[in-house]
């Protein structure tokens, strides 16, 4: 699958989690209940599996409300929002809501392959969401458009709380923005671009008496790139505008905003310093590895100056052998000569003496 479907997929997603809820009668309880969703192609296997991963225990079932999603249901919730090809035809995607009276939105996530625990955090959020502990799973890798569908579902569900339609809207804009976004300049610097406009604009919204303007809000877009040193196109920057100006236009807790937004931004950090432990780790066994491999070269160097091989020792003495040989052959020469002029001289003084006599 290339990077556009995948684009795709995650938009399916992040949107059937924003608007599923609407599509089917809400159930009602009186009192929160944490609430699974299972995929309605899972085996009882792989069914198994994700409830052991979510800590549910078979004498403990009852005090769970359990809810099947389909895939049919899913393009019932989408319908005219995306193409039906982009759903998909099966649902695997599972999804645990313990709603909480504090503490924001808390995300986990297993073998969902595109949509983030920040995505999921902040599309929640977007759509009402206050307090919950979320999560999303499957049995093998999927892209997380049936968890984030349950999610949406069961949150109503435990909490017999119907999220507001407008605001659930506006999600759904958010999380095409964020996809659009993540193509320029990643998943997680999206999402921070998003979160830190949303909140300025949620803040400064409710100080004015008239209500922001388009040259306001794209202020604040303005400020929070260069906040974060950042750049995207005209389009996705106009697109974003758009979206928040219809945020300005609602009412949100801003304290429950500024919350569940620095949780998210808190887990960015999180991630982010944990990569950069993992880089550094991996740069310092580099190093230390290029380190002892040049003391170990250095030591070789060192004592193979020092003492030479056995074929260099080899040559050095041959070639001290052949100076000796020559300087001991010049000597013997020189010798011979003096003998010989020697033996002239006694000749010829012998000769004198014979005539003399």
């Amino acid at each position: 699958m290339n990077s556009l479907k995948l684009k795709k997929v995650a938009v399916t997603a992040l949107l059937s989690a924003c608007c599923f809820s609407t599509a089917m009668p809400t159930l009602v309880y009186a009192d929160s209940m944490k609430t699974v969703t299972l995929g309605a192609d899972l085996t009882q296997d792989q069914k198994n599996l994700v409830l052991s991963y979510f800590g549910i225990k078979d004498e403990d079932k009852s005090k769970y409300n359990f809810i099947t999603i389909n895939n049919q249901e899913e393009r019932e919730a989408l319908k005219g929002i995306v193409p039906t090809e982009q759903i998909g035809t099966k649902t695997f995607s599972c999804a645990y809501i313990d709603p909480t009276t504090e503490g924001g939105i808390n995300v986990e996530t297993t073998n969902l392959t595109y949509v983030t625990d920040s995505m999921i955090a902040s599309a929640l959020t977007t759509a009402g969401v206050e307090n919950c502990d979320v999560k999303a799973a499957s049995p093998f890798d999927v892209s997380g458009t049936g968890a984030l569908t349950g999610a949406m579902k069961a949150y109503e569900v435990a909490t017999d709380q119907k999220l507001d339609e407008k605001k659930k809207d506006i999600a759904n804009k958010e999380i095409k923005a964020s996809v659009d976004l993540a193509d320029e300049v990643g998943d997680d610097d999206a999402t921070t671009l998003i979160n830190d406009s949303k909140e300025k604009v949620i803040e400064d919204a409710a100080k004015s008496k008239d209500g922001l303007t388009e040259e306001d809000v794209q202020k604040i877009v303005d400020d929070s790139l260069a906040k974060n040193n950042l750049e995207v196109s005209k389009e996705n920057q106009d697109e974003l505008v758009k979206l928040l100006m219809e945020v300005s236009k609602q009412n949100y807790d801003l304290s429950v905003v500024k919350n569940n937004l620095e949780q998210v931004s808190d887990k960015l950090s999180e991630t982010a310093d944990k990569i950069k432990d993992k880089v550094d780790n991996e740069e310092t066994k580099e190093e230390a590895k290029g380190f002892f491999a040049s003391l170990a070269q250095s030591i070789k160097d060192f004592f193979g100056s020092l003492f030479g091989s056995k074929e260099d020792s080899t040559e050095q003495n041959t070639e001290v052998q052949n100076a000796e040989e020559a300087t001991s052959d010049e000597q013997n020469n020189t010798i011979q000569e003096q003998s010989d002029n020697a033996q002239e001289q006694n000749t010829s003084e012998g000769i004198d003496n014979a005539i003399g006599q």
